[in-house]
């Protein structure tokens, strides 16, 4: 069988757009990412097969016909690079903060290295990838480099950011949008809870505090949490009871904001999916050679993701918040 058309039969188990890729990938990471696509693409076809290449299976649901080696004919990240820096247009009420830690090799030593990223949605309730960008660390100087740089570019109109309680991260907020709240997502601070509970006492802890966060206002769900310290005290789960007690407050800043909001508001699950898959697609590099190489990857899949109908689909009414300033104005 000619080239061509092993290509055409190839494409029929695994369709991916080489052009796109060519448009995002610079040549400083050529390499890596000729080995990560073609690791990718032997990866999903053994998933489509239902078996790996060669392998005799009864769950094989398909075969290959062949394979070759992917190049790329790349421009230093051009396109990527435009997209990372672009201005930020427009108000961006509600904004989720989350990083990812990749592995790079350096020196002979295989090390973490830090990629942290932005969502935000907008005034008309849609969502946007804001940035992407290295952090070294997961720490205030991360965080403060990457806000600094979603801030001059443009980001404004910020009044809730969704996070977990990321070192230095708080602080950082605090300095760069300082009239903003912030909601600690509700799934983060339950696992740190269960962190101080026995196996066989989750499932009742569990039940507890999403009892907390089942209130009608703040000022139930504070009330609740104080029953729910005293059980766990009754309980013996005193580091449980404390934290609880201590740390509550920061998971009830959703409660300021309108109801329809409220689920998806005080967790970070929209971040938390992409995270997911860029876990996903970045498993089969291994070891980075450095983190731009870690960044132009994840930016390339975030830049695809947020081309489609991801970004089109309406996340939430904000005729509420749109109403809310309305009366602002008019009694100021």
């Amino acid at each position: 069988m000619d080239q061509d058309s092993e290509t055409k039969t190839l494409g029929k188990v695994v369709s991916i757009d080489e052009a796109r890729i060519q448009d995002h990938l610079g040549e400083l990471v050529r390499g890596t990412v000729e080995e990560t696509l073609n690791a990718m693409l032997d990866a999903e076809a053994d998933a489509m097969c239902g078996a790996q290449r060669y392998e005799r299976s009864p769950d094989r649901i398909d075969t290959r016909a062949g394979h070759y080696d992917r190049k790329f004919h790349t421009k230093v990240y051009k396109h990527i690079e435009t997209w990372r820096n672009r201005p930020i247009e427009g108000e961006y009420p509600y904004v989720y903060l989350d990083g990812i830690v990749l592995k790079r090799s350096w020196a002979g030593e295989i090390k973490n290295v830090s990629v942290l990223v932005a969502i935000g949605v907008d005034q008309d309730g849609y969502r946007t990838i804001l940035g992407v960008q290295e952090g070294h660390k997961e720490d205030k100087s991360g965080w403060s480099g990457f806000l600094e740089h979603l801030k001059s570019r443009g980001l404004k109109g910020v009044r809730l950011v969704i996070s977990d309680a990321c070192m230095g991260l708080i602080e950082s907020v605090a300095d760069y949008y300082p009239d903003a709240d912030w909601q600690r997502c509700t799934v983060h601070f339950y696992r740190n809870v269960f962190s101080h509970v026995p196996r066989n006492k989750t499932r009742v802890v569990a039940a507890m505090l999403k009892a907390i966060h089942a209130q009608e206002s703040r000022e139930a769900a504070q009330e609740k949490a104080g029953k729910v310290v005293g059980e766990l005290r009754r309980m013996r789960l005193a580091k449980a009871a404390e934290l609880v007690e201590s740390k509550i407050d920061q998971t009830l800043a959703y409660y300021a904001y309108p109801p329809t909001h409220w689920i998806k508001l005080r967790t970070n699950n929209p971040m938390e999916r992409i995270m997911r898959e860029i876990r996903r697609r970045t498993r089969v590099v291994g070891a980075f050679p450095d983190g731009e190489s870690a960044v132009m990857l994840v930016g390339a899949r975030l830049r695809h993701i947020a081309s489609t109908s991801w970004g089109t689909r309406k996340y939430m009414s904000m005729d509420w918040l749109k109403q809310q300033d309305m009366e602002a104005q008019r009694t100021a």
